[in-house]
């Protein structure tokens, strides 16, 4: 399934600017379970609608 795109979105040149900017994940502990790109979508879009965050 084929998630939505909204217009906070970052495009793909955005996303490259940004991407060196964000620190790369740490090879211990955990493994990263989401996107960083969706991370920094779901920031965004946040901040664009001023819908709350989920608890």
């Amino acid at each position: 399934m084929e998630r939505r795109h909204y217009p906070s979105y970052l495009t793909d040149v955005q996303w490259q600017i940004i991407q060196s900017l964000i620190p790369a994940p740490s090879t211990v502990g955990a493994p990263q379970r989401i996107d960083r790109r969706a991370i920094i979508n779901g920031i965004l879009y946040v901040n664009r609608t001023g819908c709350q965050w989920r608890a």
